[in-house]
Parts: structure tokens; C-alpha cells; sequence
């Protein structure tokens, strides 16, 4: 005997069922209905991403409530102070850049962008959680936050007709202007869809690859090839926790940029 898989004793890789392969490697970001709900028709199920998203929400408001009940002018203790710096960050080098003087308004959505992402990319570092933002439902919410903070902010600020009147680049040829107007148009929605996609594509590569890796042992059917991909899976893992990190940025400053565009469109 070699190995178990459950209560199944494994004796050559042909004993391995690769669907048990596989659906170990992507446990943390696929869904399963744990409590079916249909109202009206709508399905609102309660998944297994669903309860970890609630988890990451329930633990965003943890260390806020920690932090709001022991505020004071210069922050003790390292969560205080390691929050403030990562806040500092945000306003200083994402907000302040793109939202100009708008960015007091706005600050406490893209505080709360910056730590929903962090939290729901992370938790799934943790053996036996889920991932949410490996999950299309997740990123297509968190992009539809953006896509309806970048109509209806530009609406309030410049109203109806300067938000009609972005979509018409200034000096441009009459010619020309239709198609303009039509890119401007399908932009709005491209910007919003990147964002989705981006994040979603990014939280799942590293699992792709991992089982690519995995699964070159049991297709060439050789043990010999065993060291090489845990090493090379290791390495994954941890290059996976710098991603994170990165998608993380990268969502809260694209949105910035987005929002901040669509409130001063002249900039």
C-alpha cells in the first residue's frame, strides 16, 4: 500500500479516482448548495461560498467594532496601528490620486473594497475554507458596486446632462463623433466587466495550475514525478499570498480610477 484516499487503499496511481483528484484542488473556490431556498421563482440558496462570504463579512466587522471601541488620537497595539497604515495607504496613494476633492465622500466605499477583497482572497488560504472571489457571483457583485458608483456618483455631481454629455469626447470631428459615442458607451461596461473577470480569473489561475501540476503524475503515470510538483505547488502557494495581495490593490485602484474618471471627466 502506497497511500489512502478515504477509507480506499491505494495501491498504483491507477487506484486514484481523478475526479477525487480534482475536486480536492478546487474545494476552496467550487459552490455547493447547502440550503436550497426558492422564493417567487428566484433561486436564494444559501451555498457553501455564500456562508464563507458571510464568514469574511462577520470577520470584517469583528476587527472593526475591535478598533471603533478603542480609538484614540496615536493607535496602541499592532492591529490598531498595522489598520491605520493600510487605511493611510488607501487614502494617500488610491483615493486621494483619482477622487480629487471628492475623495472624502467615497473613502469609506473603497476602505470597504480593500478589505472585503483582502478578507474573502485570503480565507481560503485557510485548510478546509472556501474562496468567494473564485467565484463569477462574487466579483460580478463587487464589479456591479463599481459600475452603479460610476453612474449614478457622476450623476449626482454633474447631473443628467454631464453625464450624458462624458460620453462626447470635447474637439472632436462631427464625423466621427457616433462612433466615438458608441466606444464611450460600450466602455462603460467593458471597464466594469474587466474588473469582474480580472479578479475572478486570477483567484482561480493558481488552482489551474496547481492541478496541472498534479495531474501530470497521473497522466504520465510515474511517482518519479512527485517531488518535482509538490516543490513546484509549494512555490505556487506561496506566490499564491503575493497575488493575493496584488488583486487585492488592483481591484480597489481600478475602480478608483474608474469612478474617479466618470466624476471629473475633464482631468
Amino acid at each position: 500500500m502506497l497511500l489512502s484516499e478515504g477509507s480506499k487503499q491505494i495501491h498504483s496511481l491507477d487506484d486514484i479516482d481523478p475526479v477525487h483528484v480534482v475536486r480536492d484542488i478546487f474545494h476552496e473556490v467550487s459552490d455547493q448548495v447547502w440550503i436550497p431556498i426558492e422564493v417567487f421563482g428566484l433561486d436564494l440558496s444559501i451555498t457553501k461560498l455564500t456562508v464563507f462570504m458571510w464568514i469574511a463579512a462577520a470577520m470584517l466587522f469583528g476587527v472593526a467594532f475591535i478598533v471603533r471601541n478603542n480609538l484614540e488620537l496615536v493607535p496602541k497595539g499592532r492591529l490598531a496601528q498595522a489598520l491605520e497604515a493600510i487605511v493611510q495607504f488607501i487614502r494617500d496613494d488610491i483615493v486621494k490620486p483619482n477622487l480629487h476633492d471628492d475623495w472624502k465622500r467615497f473613502m469609506p466605499l473603497f476602505i470597504t473594497f480593500f478589505f472585503f477583497v483582502l478578507i474573502n482572497n485570503t480565507i481560503g488560504m485557510i485548510p478546509y475554507f472556501a474562496n468567494p472571489t473564485g467565484s463569477l457571483s462574487v466579483t460580478g457583485m463587487l464589479a456591479s458596486i463599481t459600475f452603479l458608483t460610476i453612474i449614478f456618483g457622476s450623476i449626482h455631481k454633474n447631473g443628467v446632462g454631464g453625464f450624458l454629455k462624458s460620453f462626447v469626447p470635447p474637439g472632436v470631428p462631427a464625423f466621427i463623433l457616433p462612433i466615438l459615442v458608441v466606444a464611450e458607451i460600450i466602455g462603460l461596461f467593458t471597464k466594469s466587466f474587466a474588473l469582474c473577470i480580472r479578479l475572478f480569473a486570477n483567484m482561480i489561475a493558481g488552482h489551474i495550475v496547481i492541478l496541472t501540476l498534479f495531474g501530470l503524475i497521473y497522466i504520465l503515470k510515474s511517482w518519479l514525478l512527485a517531488p518535482f510538483s509538490i516543490a513546484i505547488n509549494l512555490a505556487m502557494s506561496i506566490l499564491e499570498v503575493l497575488i493575493i495581495l496584488i488583486q487585492t490593490y488592483v481591484f480597489t485602484y481600478l475602480s478608483a480610477i474608474f469612478v474617479g474618471m466618470s466624476l471629473n471627466p475633464d482631468h
